[in-house]
């Protein structure tokens, strides 16, 4: 059976079903729907939005696929929208596409898209955005965006709780040279099925907890910032790997707090400085290398990362701060760097595989409880040092080097 089609009429203010075969002076009126599905390309809506119906002639509508200028589309609002196609193109001159006519069928949109797509000048000038989208997290479960843009805001999905996957062809750009970026505080937060998302976010800064509870994310984009704030991949239990880019400088408090699958990260030579509980309770994380310029371990950054055995502390770190290696119970014996003054509370407390380590003469200041639960620990120190004073006081095994 021939799948119906219908094209929303602005001068009528309905939805028509249409016999002939679309061309662009019509697409440009309305948005088509096949058996369904919607279908839109070169719609300008009342407003800068568009309501969906909840169905039309009986069929529901459940699948937006359009073709838009950038800055046309600020809403969809919608009760049954299961997936959506957006293509957001980047038109600075209005054509006459006639002699483009006879190369556009009943079956498809693509050749209209890919004729908008080819004809767009200067796309890097142009600011792209998402639209919100209304009622999404109501069914929403799959949406890919195609944009020719060199920056693209997108706006939040915060909560739509069937959404599965999502593909961004091309970056999701900020503006590099931005003190703050466009990005929106938790994009993804709380979308519990959402499990995959390509593409790349690239700028100056996120804005936090982007993918914050996304419990079943196995697959993230491509981060290329200068700065990651705080949980942005908070509570990511399944997510096994994140690809973080040379330039990153800052990595914010719980950032990837509770991503349990999560067994190794490359911390880029440009990082030079954490939030605290940065790794906490990443259960199965093994191994780390902290960047050459970190001069701070902060507060609880691998609290009870329970499977860590190797960690690769460069000679410039001069605080290990309180509970930053906290239940590592895997930890054997950290390299401790030449120019450390401080130890923390609690800063390796419960760490039960700790046997033997050299705390230099230059530490100054050894916190409450910092080797708690280290039953075979051995601590290697100079003779009178504060090192050699602290093991005394708390009946710790001393090596006393000369």
């Amino acid at each position: 059976m021939e799948k119906k089609k219908y094209v929303f009429r602005k001068e009528f203010n309905e939805w028509l079903e249409e016999r002939e075969p679309l061309c662009y002076s019509k697409v440009n009126d309305g948005i088509a729907v096949y058996g369904g599905s919607l279908v839109g390309s070169g719609f300008v809506p009342y407003g800068n939005g568009i309501t969906l119906p909840g169905e039309i002639d009986g069929l529901p509508v459940t699948e937006l696929n359009g073709c838009f200028e950038s800055k046309e589309l600020d809403y969809i609002e919608t009760v049954g929208l299961k997936r959506a196609f957006l293509k957001i193109v980047s038109l600075k001159r209005k054509r006459s596409y006639s002699s483009q006519k006879n190369e556009l069928n009943d079956d498809s949109l693509q050749s209209l898209i890919n004729v908008l797509m080819e004809k767009g000048s200067d796309s890097d000038e142009i600011r792209c955005h998402s639209p919100h989208i209304y009622g999404s997290s109501e069914g929403l479960k799959y949406m890919e965006i195609v944009y020719e843009a060199g920056i693209m805001h997108l706006d939040s999905f915060r909560g739509c709780s069937y959404l599965y996957k999502v593909f961004f062809n091309g970056k999701v750009k900020d503006d590099i040279d931005w003190e703050y970026g466009s990005f929106e505080r938790g994009i993804f937060q709380d979308c519990l099925n959402l499990q995959e998302v390509y593409g790349t976010f690239e700028g100056y800064t996120t804005s936090g907890s982007i993918f914050e509870n996304c419990i079943s994310l196995t697959h993230a984009p491509k981060i290329k910032v200068k700065r990651l704030l705080n949980r942005d991949f908070y509570n990511c239990v399944r997510l096994p790997l994140v690809h973080l880019s040379n330039g990153l400088q800052y990595i914010g408090t719980e950032t990837f707090a509770q991503c349990h699958s999560l067994k190794d990260i490359y911390i880029p030579d440009t990082v030079n400085e954490f939030g605290e509980y940065v790794f906490r309770d990443c259960k199965n994380l093994e191994t780390i290398h902290l960047p050459d310029g970190l001069n701070r371990i902060n507060k609880g950054i691998f609290y009870g990362c329970v499977s860590l055995n190797k960690v690769f502390l460069p000679d410039d770190i001069e605080v290990i701060d309180e509970e930053a290696f906290m239940g590592c119970s895997m930890l054997s014996s950290p390299w401790i760097p030449k120019n450390l003054r401080k130890i923390g509370a609690r800063a390796f407390k419960g760490c039960l595989r700790m046997k033997r380590i050299f705390i230099p003469e230059m530490v100054t200041s050894i916190g409450e409880q910092a080797f708690e639960g280290c039953p075979e620990l051995v601590i290697v120190c100079a003779e009178g040092s504060v090192a050699h004073q602290y093991a005394i006081a708390n009946k710790i095994a001393i090596e006393v080097r000369k």
